[in-house]
């Protein structure tokens, strides 16, 4: 992953981690630091953008933070080199470089570095994330949204990897950003969170018509995933208007009608090359099979999707095959 992205924003370069720390409570949030590296000197990058504050932060030793809530604010942690531990009362998540977590407003969380640890922190306000959730789900949880204490491999997304880069060298390239483009960019921002990490955002508010809904698209997608489905051939199937059919996909499932056959084609497809039974010789004939016909921009969205380009996915199957009697566990 990109590192130094924020050039014009150096703070501090080889100083006193004491110093980066007072800088820190200041600007990011209200933490205490222990430095277990006697010779450690920290570099601190920071940049606002909108309303989303960027920073680049390594505190060149081994270092312990321990923060005891960050009020009003989600901390989007990416480790770039080294790795950091994160320590929640009853959870620990070891972070690895292209991993990132999210820690939620008002929670403690310890966080140990590595002497080599590079990170990229985000810090998010909850009236933010909060427009997004209500325009995407149509409320706000009474709790306010939260994030479940895991990991994410940046590796799975790879447009969410592109946006948090872009954010970073739009804030470095300009002394005085465009507040419009600042503002679009920290609501899609949010969005990407609410799609990507598990949360109760979407929790409680599905009824028994709507699991019947979703059950039912589910099947005719599956039905026919070997050809295009449009959001008009929905509708009419469930005798309902268009925008009745686009409000409720926005409400259940955050996203609009041909975006999630889409995925579930997708989703199709790779099930089909990671069965071993499938038979299929190559990418093409896969993708071809389930009606996509102009391969490169299938490439690129399946990497989009998945994190790996569809040749990788089969290759994948081809040495698992290969290899009979061998145990193959996913990552965790």
């Amino acid at each position: 992953m990109a590192a130094n992205l924020l050039k014009t924003g150096t703070v501090f370069h080889k100083a006193s981690p004491l110093e980066v720390s007072a800088y820190v409570r200041s600007h990011i949030g209200n933490h205490t630091l222990d430095i277990l590296s006697p010779t450690a000197r920290a570099t601190l990058r920071h940049k606002n953008l909108g309303a989303v504050a960027l920073s680049e932060i390594t505190y060149g030793g081994r270092a312990l933070v321990k923060s005891s809530g960050l009020d009003h604010c989600y901390h989007l942690q990416v480790v770039v080199e080294g790795a950091c531990t994160v320590n929640y009362p009853d959870e620990e998540i070891r972070l690895l470089p292209g991993w990132a977590t999210l820690i939620n407003p008002g929670k403690s969380v310890d966080l140990r570095y590595s002497s080599d640890c590079q990170k990229m922190i985000l810090k998010l306000p909850n009236t933010v994330l909060n427009a997004c959730c209500r325009e995407q789900f149509g409320h706000v949880p009474p709790a306010g949204v939260e994030f479940r204490n895991t990991g994410f491999p940046l590796d799975r997304d790879s447009a969410f990897f592109r946006l948090l880069e872009m954010l970073y060298l739009e804030a470095d390239q300009q002394d005085r950003p465009n507040r419009l483009a600042a503002a679009q960019m920290e609501r899609l921002l949010a969005t990407k969170l609410l799609d990507l990490f598990p949360s109760n955002a979407g929790e409680g508010r599905r009824g028994a018509d709507d699991e019947d809904f979703l059950d039912r698209v589910d099947r005719y997608i599956d039905a026919n995933i070997r050809r295009e489905i449009c959001a008009g051939e929905l509708a009419a199937l469930f005798n309902m208007s268009l925008r009745t059919l686009y409000d409720r996909f926005h409400r259940l499932l955050g996203m609009a009608p041909g975006a999630y056959v889409k995925h579930r084609r997708y989703e199709g497809v790779r099930r089909q090359m990671l069965e071993s039974s499938a038979g299929l010789r190559n990418v093409t004939e896969a993708a071809l099979e389930f009606g996509f016909s102009h391969l490169g921009r299938f490439a690129a969205e399946y990497r989009g999707l998945f994190g790996e380009l569809p040749s990788e996915t089969l290759a994948r199957r081809r040495r698992r095959s290969a290899a009979p009697g061998r145990f193959n566990t996913p990552p965790c």
